[in-house]
């Protein structure tokens, strides 16, 4: 039988993880209800981290992803999403 995970889980990779100092943070089933869309987990994280460890996780050019799929800022986010903070990639 498959473990239904009531966390919303928050990953932050390269640059960002460095920034924020965690790899994941994990938002609890009693913080849930009010978390609707990505910016809500965005706003939730910087209150809980504090803005000067966000700058970078703020900037526009911050990829989002829920559940490994590109995202907006106003996707929809529910109990067992994974949400992805990563920096933007250039190339040449």
């Amino acid at each position: 039988m498959a473990r239904k995970i009531h966390s919303i889980e928050v990953e932050f990779f390269a640059s960002l993880r460095e920034a924020v100092g965690c790899r994941v943070l994990s938002i609890l089933p009693s913080e849930i209800e009010r978390l609707t869309c990505v910016e809500d987990v965005r706003t939730w994280v910087v209150r809980c981290l504090g803005e000067s460890r966000c700058t970078e996780l703020l900037a526009e050019r911050t990829r989002l992803a829920v559940n490994e799929e590109f995202a907006e800022l106003d996707t929809p986010v529910d109990r067992g999403d994974r949400v992805a903070f990563m920096p933007a990639v250039t190339g040449g």
